[in-house]
């Protein structure tokens, strides 16, 4: 049995990354133009306005679940025979090549396959929605068994260790991220992304293949120290229940590194998701 986690997001997800602030409303995802955020230093400064908007559902403390961890980089695999893959997805032959592609036609889609990164981008011909109706004719469960069996039945990886899903209910679409574990860590660094329609369809899938090379040890951030570096700057006055903090891995500057993940539910409607580097570079 697969050991499954699942953040289920309706409306739509407002998500901050290291200094970014993105909105995800079903497959459309871009800079929400918030403007520069305001961080709070590690060295105890507090800011009241923390409390005016974040409400904390769960316990926060000063202490760390660890005290250090590892920085690694990606090690990006070279598609010398990007043919390999393409036979894989049933390829009716080589279409085009650009400077960073192979583009093959295979069954039902077009495979890309990327030079220098690792990464293979299959898109459905004929990209549709799925059944509307008022209740999925897929459930979240069967959507991400459609994933998993589009995955093995052309011998790519399918474990997980939680699926992050979002559901667009106007176009009929799951939009799922399948996370895997790095060192005992839920790494959200190049996921497996799927576009899956209620039937069972897959329409998109990015997937990459590397390795993490451990790069340097660092010492992390309390808890509590990253809380107080949640941004405090947004287009209009909003309040957030924050339900739980997390320590994981995620990708930004080049290299894969420690982070808090701080989620919960905005007041008036949607999803909250904000990433807080937790290294202390001293």
């Amino acid at each position: 049995m697969r050991d499954k986690f699942y953040y289920l997001a309706g409306g739509f997800m407002l998500v901050l990354l290291a200094g970014f602030i993105y909105i995800t409303d079903g497959m459309r995802i871009g800079p929400a133009g918030f403007g520069p955020m305001s961080l709070v230093s590690d060295a105890g400064l507090y800011d009241e306005r923390l409390d005016e908007i974040y409400n904390l559902k769960f316990t926060l403390n000063n202490s760390r679940t660890q005290t250090n961890a590892a920085v690694y980089i990606p090690i990006y695999a070279a598609f010398d025979d990007p043919s390999f893959y393409a036979d894989l997805f049933s390829s009716d032959g080589a279409v085009a090549e650009t400077d960073e592609y192979f583009v093959f036609d295979v069954e039902s889609g077009r495979l890309y396959v990327h030079k220098h990164q690792g990464l293979l981008v299959f898109e459905s011909k004929l990209p549709r929605p799925g059944t509307i109706s008022a209740t999925p004719a897929l459930s979240q469960d069967e959507a991400i068994d459609a994933l998993v069996v589009f995955l093995e039945n052309r011998f790519l990886k399918s474990d997980f260790h939680e699926a992050v899903i979002n559901f667009d209910d106007e176009n009929g679409i799951y939009e799922i991220k399948l996370i895997n574990k790095l060192a005992g860590l839920s790494n959200y660094a190049f996921p497996i992304t799927a576009s899956v329609n209620t039937d069972g369809e897959i329409l998109r899938l990015e997937y990459y293949t590397m390795e993490f090379e451990r790069f340097a040890d660092v010492s992390l951030k309390t808890m509590k120290q990253a809380y107080r570096e949640l941004p405090l700057e947004f287009a209009e006055e909003i309040e957030i229940d924050l339900k739980r903090a997390t320590l994981v891995y995620f990708f930004e500057n080049s290299i894969v590194q420690p982070a808090y993940i701080f989620e919960g539910e905005i007041t008036t409607g949607g999803g909250f998701r904000c990433f807080i580097p937790a290294a202390r570079y001293e």
